[in-house]
């Protein structure tokens, strides 16, 4: 398993995320727009109660101050407003999110806010012109809806400005004409902090988009890297298949000896199982006469990675202490990500036996 996540993580995922890298497919644009939506309908049910409530506010705040006709009537398209805000969302939501509902949801949504920016830039001359108590709480209330809308709407930056072009403006020319002393000033730090509420708006939808395509490339990459993966463990049990159904014989070891796989083949032809090897060394396996020629064929073999160097004949000794002849082939696979060795792969040549015959030093090592 270890093998096939080297290989899966290895293969085709580059340090930049991948397939496509920074550069996000037709479909991961779409999907990335609609989630993008799906957060301004998570966040317009709050930024409804939030008008509401303020609406409502400065209603009873303006009470006496503001002719009872024009508060009424504004009142009255204030809540008209709200409620198709809230049909709008609810329409969009009820339709478990698709992407078609979102899109629709968007545009009416912008078109609503930028409504409701009108209807609250309209009635700031009235608020501005009535006295000293509206001419402070005003500003408050307008302060609390920029916010909301930033934090509701963030992932459109359009939206943001489609609330607050309208009022700030109004708010603005209110100041400069209708307020007495420091009206213009007043005016010009209102231009200003729509300006900055702007760049606040245009940076956070960057920052939203940043996270939400770093999260789609991401699953992106978890999805590319399960379907390498599966590829990956299917070649592997093939291969395991192939090779453990074999009459021949496949030792696997690192460049210092040590045996890491071993075929069951061995069991037949050595008569000791292949767990017995793992771990143990190819001075374990190989006549003490014979380790010169694995030595050439390895030597060989670094010179050309992944092509086979022959052997014509090597002893092993077996768990009888006896030697059998082997012929077969040597691969370097040192690169190769669940290998990283070389690989032997041979059969038993019963027409020639050992050319010497193993010292008792040699049988004693075989069977420690």
């Amino acid at each position: 398993m270890s093998a096939s996540i080297q290989y899966a993580l290895s293969d085709g995922i580059g340090a930049k995320g991948g397939a496509g890298g920074d550069r996000a497919s037709p479909e991961d644009k779409a999907k990335m727009r609609i989630q993008r939506r799906a957060l301004m309908l998570r966040g317009a049910p709050v930024d409804i109660a939030v008008g509401a409530v303020s609406a409502v506010g400065v209603s009873v705040a303006g009470l006496g101050h503001v002719d009872t006709p024009v508060l009424v009537g504004w009142g009255a398209m204030a809540i008209a407003v709200g409620l198709a805000r809230l049909y709008v969302w609810h329409s969009a939501a009820g339709r478990r999110r698709g992407g078609a509902a979102l899109m629709r949801f968007n545009g009416r949504n912008i078109g609503l806010l930028a409504a409701k920016g009108a209807l609250w830039g309209a009635i700031a001359p009235a608020f501005l012109s009535a006295g000293p108590w509206l001419q402070a709480v005003f500003p408050l209330v307008v302060a609390l809806l920029s916010a909301s809308s930033v934090a509701t709407a963030g992932p459109s930056w359009r939206s943001v400005l489609a609330f607050n072009a309208p009022l700030l403006l109004s708010t603005a020319a209110a100041y400069a004409f209708l307020v007495e002393g420091v009206g213009y000033a007043a005016a010009g730090a209102t231009i200003a902090y729509g300006i900055a509420l702007a760049f606040v708006a245009n940076n956070l939808e960057r920052t939203i988009v940043r996270s939400i395509r770093i999260r789609t490339r991401d699953e992106t990459n978890f999805r590319l890297l399960e379907k390498r993966l599966d590829a990956a463990n299917e070649s592997e049990a093939r291969f395991r298949s192939l090779v453990e159904a074999s009459r021949e014989l496949t030792i696997i070891f690192s460049p210092d000896g040590r045996i890491t796989y071993v075929s069951p083949a061995i069991g037949d032809l050595l008569g000791e199982s292949a767990a017995a090897y793992i771990g143990k060394t190819t001075k374990d396996l190989v006549q003490s006469d014979n380790l010169g020629v694995l030595k050439e064929a390895g030597a060989k073999s670094l010179a050309r990675m992944g092509e086979a160097t022959p052997i014509r004949s090597i002893c092993f000794v077996g768990s009888d202490g006896a030697c059998r002849t082997f012929a077969g082939k040597l691969v370097n696979m040192l690169y190769v990500q669940g290998v990283e060795g070389f690989v032997f792969v041979g059969g038993l040549k019963t027409d020639e036996a050992c050319s010497s015959h193993p010292t008792a030093i040699s049988a004693e090592r075989r069977r420690g």
